[in-house]
């Protein structure tokens, strides 16, 4: 029995697998970029709206609601709020964080301070609206078919 080895002298096949890995990679991007805003609109609207429902304090003269454990934090100062930014590496990494000092603090914890998860429930709470976003440019890339 003789053995056979397949040989392709065309590169026809891997110039269209290579332009379809490019559009997919294209597609996964732009889905990327158009949820992002999405997710930072989400977490920020956690920490704004109410309810709340940690301890009420007073805080430079006024009554102030605090988050319980579990919560979106409360809004305080806004810091926390406006600095919820995301970043979209490529294809390959969507980045949902926050630069007030003290956000690592609520979004995990730390001492008595028990966790306001707002990233990862602001991010998860979009899970479908990502892969809904990401499929719908995926196929846009493509083209018509």
């Amino acid at each position: 029995m003789a053995v056979g080895i397949l040989t392709i002298t065309d590169d026809t096949a891997f110039r269209v697998i290579a332009k379809s890995i490019t559009q997919f990679k294209r597609g996964i991007h732009r889905g990327l970029m158009a949820v992002a805003p999405e997710i930072v609109k989400e977490i920020q609207r956690g920490i704004l709206e109410p309810p709340k429902t940690g301890r009420l304090y007073f805080h430079g003269g006024n009554l102030h609601q605090a988050s319980a454990p579990g919560e979106y934090p409360a809004e305080l100062t806004g810091e926390l709020r406006m600095g919820v930014k995301s970043v979209v590496d490529g294809c390959k990494q969507l980045t949902v964080g926050d630069e007030a000092p003290y956000g690592g603090d609520l979004e995990y914890g730390k001492g008595n301070l028990k966790p306001r998860p707002h990233l990862i429930t602001g991010a998860l709470s979009k899970a479908r609206e990502v892969g809904q976003a990401i499929g719908q440019h995926i196929v846009a890339s493509l083209g018509p078919t």
